[in-house]
């Protein structure tokens, strides 16, 4: 079965098809962005479940960029070191990581007073007008992606994910919903996701990761086939599609979510660019996970909430389908 085959993507080499997406843990309660104890264990135990490839919850470029006060950082230099802890631990159980780089714009709920947007448009009630950003501030951010980057390469971090959905400062920028600029950076929505391709690019040369919100959902906003041309001017500096949709604006068109609900936007970007994509969305019984990657409908599998339940998620599944030679012998018993 795929979910158990190996598989190579340019220079990353993934043991099995089971991803672990960014999610945030709000542990860091000294609201410094450092790496702490907590998220040491947290990932080990992933990694010791025998998961593919990790990826580090959404990690903020600036402060006032991250999604909350009580999450990791990548800016200042000293984040290296605790955050090199847990790529050494990852690796030494055979697993992959990367690291999700993000600026959450509007929808930044930190304690820092700036919040940032293309335009100032409000994002909900719950979140203040933001400043639009001038093209200096636009080139400041680019330079945060760039040194955050710099700073993945230095901890090891096998691959980078440049978080585009979700609501967040990328995709803010990507959407007609708030972004209603008249300079080149509301003409041409991508440029922003394309300068801050090339900044990274320039300084980490391992696996580019880029998480979609493939289509809005909203009227007013953008829809898949959209987001498949979007990609098509950005695909050649990219490795992988990570396939998520919504966050920007509350949708007004009806969705209905269940399990599997967004399987299908990552079979359409799958097909339409011929570029691997990882599947997401409520995937949690066995059968659900296997048949995405049996279907052909993604290269990856990625199991959010499911790996939070059981960390042992790839142990189980390699029960079910009879792969128990996958399992560790220190498990082994658990599963006989």
């Amino acid at each position: 079965m795929k979910i158990f085959e190996p598989i190579e993507i340019n220079d990353l080499k993934l043991k099995n098809r089971l991803v672990m997406p960014p999610m945030c843990m709000y542990q860091v309660k000294k609201k410094d962005g450092f790496v702490t104890d907590f998220h040491r264990s947290h990932y080990h135990i992933r990694a010791i479940g025998q998961v593919g490839l990790i990826i580090v919850e959404s990690t903020g470029i600036s402060p006032e960029g991250r999604i909350s006060s009580e999450d990791l950082g990548i800016y200042l230099d000293e984040h290296v070191k605790g955050l090199s802890d847990i790529v050494s631990l990852a690796h030494r159980e055979g697993s992959k990581i990367a690291i999700q780089l993000n600026h959450a714009g509007r929808k930044s709920a930190s304690d820092d007073p700036i919040h940032y947007g293309p335009s100032p448009l409000q994002s909900s009630n719950s979140f203040p007008i933001p400043t639009e950003l001038s093209k200096a501030d636009i080139q400041r951010i680019v330079q945060q992606f760039k040194d955050g980057a710099r700073r993945a390469k230095e901890a090891g971090f096998d691959g980078i994910e440049i978080h585009g959905a979700h609501g967040y400062l990328i995709h803010q920028f990507l959407s007609p919903i708030s972004n209603q600029r008249t300079d080149e950076y509301g003409t041409d929505k991508v440029l922003f996701l394309k300068e801050v391709i090339e900044a990274i690019k320039s300084v980490f040369d391992k696996t580019l990761l880029l998480r979609v919100s493939a289509d809005e959902f909203h009227t007013d906003g953008y829809d898949i086939h959209d987001m498949i041309r979007i990609l098509k001017e950005v695909e050649d500096n990219l490795d992988i599609i990570h396939v998520s949709s919504g966050g920007n604006v509350r949708p007004n068109k009806e969705i209905k979510v269940e399990p599997g609900y967004q399987v299908y936007l990552s079979e359409m970007l799958r097909n339409a660019l011929k570029k691997p994509t990882i599947a997401v969305g409520l995937l949690n019984t066995d059968e659900e996970i296997v048949n995405v990657l049996e279907n052909e409908q993604a290269d990856l599998v990625a199991c959010g909430r499911e790996l939070l339940r059981d960390s042992n998620l790839f142990l189980r599944l390699a029960k079910t389908y009879g792969r128990e030679d996958l399992i560790p012998y220190a498990y082994k018993r658990a599963y006989r």
